[in-house]
């Protein structure tokens, strides 16, 4: 194989089309975690956000926690906001409780640039309610109504 094999598609290829967010302050739902190891050998626990509203609706971010005693003071905080019981549980109790309660919920996330690296930052959780309410009326979709709402009733979502 030869690198320049690929010059033109290299020179046609569209940056825009990074399924990465650039920085701002974007609502999104929480789709994935996985840990990995950072180039250095410390563990770190990451997870990916969808972007569900505005301009990069679609695109992902990536936010990332190292595990270790310094830096478990940031994961405690966000594990709260998530709703996680923090008091009451050991981090490794909490760890399983990420699929079954975090992944789906929905928060507002800011990713901002240092000097060499973009950190995200989960700002709050957002209202489920208020959310699909705000989505709705932003992609201009009607309220449905289900088998379960009595007369004629609008359901929020």
């Amino acid at each position: 194989m030869s690198y320049a094999d690929f010059d033109d598609d290299f020179e046609q290829a569209d940056v825009s089309a990074s399924e990465e967010a650039p920085c701002g302050t974007y609502q999104c739902e929480i789709t994935r975690f996985f840990n990995n190891t950072t180039q250095t050998g410390i563990d770190r626990l990451n997870c990916v956000l969808q972007v569900i509203a505005g301009e990069h609706i679609g695109k992902i971010l990536y936010k990332g926690w190292l595990i270790t005693p310094s830096a478990l003071s940031y994961l405690k905080a966000d594990f709260k906001k998530f709703g996680l019981p923090v008091a009451s549980k050991k981090f490794s109790e909490l760890m399983p409780m990420l699929d079954t309660n975090v992944i789906g919920k929905r928060c507002e996330a800011v990713k901002k640039q240092s000097d060499r690296y973009a950190n995200v930052y989960i700002n709050s959780m957002l209202d489920p309610l208020s959310e699909s309410k705000q989505t709705c009326q932003a992609k201009g979709i009607r309220k449905r109504k289900t088998a379960a709402t009595k007369n004629d009733d609008d359901v929020p979502f």
